[in-house]
């Protein structure tokens, strides 16, 4: 028992499914193609929304669209972030993307988990879901957000929105979006006005 989430691409043709079970494992089905491929939250929401989100996981993606109604993308890993991204990029030129990246900053340890090391340049310590994020930033211009878990116990491995949401609830969720979203605003209407100063 569980969930069977299709893989898209753009035009909608399916190219692969997910198999998520009731105790979270999940698993992509044997010859199916997940690279550039996606499913939608809120695709009914898709065409008259001006914003849109791309996240990793169904998960998370549920929480994002719960707290924002606006529809997300769902990439299913870090891996693939950066090949959906572009894929809707190039169709939604008119849309507002955010990616809505894992904050990966834990690792196992022998004592449960602990915090990464952020100076180390050991691949155990890196942050996939905010380097990917940056990455994709950096090459495709597309702004990210995060969740934030100061001051919370991280007895457990935490790292996404949803994570957030079961331990603060979805208001936290809510003002930590909102919170994020305007710094990028603030900093892009800052580009902007550079670009027009320049110009001058």
């Amino acid at each position: 028992y569980g969930i069977l989430m299709p893989l898209k691409d753009i035009k909608g043709k399916i190219h692969s499914m997910q198999i998520i079970k009731d105790d979270g494992t999940k698993r992509m089905i044997k010859d199916g193609k997940k690279s550039g491929n996606f499913f939608i939250v809120g695709e009914n929401k898709l065409k008259h929304s001006k914003n849109l989100f791309i996240a990793e996981g169904l998960a998370t993606a549920g929480t994002i669209y719960k707290v924002t109604n606006k529809p997300v993308i769902v990439a299913v890993d870090a891996n693939n972030l950066k090949h959906v991204s572009k894929a809707i990029q190039n169709q939604y030129k008119n849309k507002k993307l955010t990616i809505v990246a894992d904050n990966d900053f834990l690792k196992k340890s022998k004592n449960g988990y602990v915090l990464k090391d952020n100076n180390s340049k050991d691949i155990e310590n890196l942050n996939k879901g905010i380097s990917v994020a940056k990455d994709i930033k950096k090459n495709l211009g597309i702004d990210y957000i995060y969740p934030k878990f100061e001051g919370i116990s991280h007895n457990k491995n935490i790292s996404d929105f949803n994570d957030l949401a079961r331990i603060k609830g979805d208001q936290e969720v809510k003002r930590q979006i909102s919170e994020q979203t305007k710094e990028v605003a603030i900093d892009l209407n800052r580009s902007k006005q550079m670009e027009r100063d320049i110009g001058q």
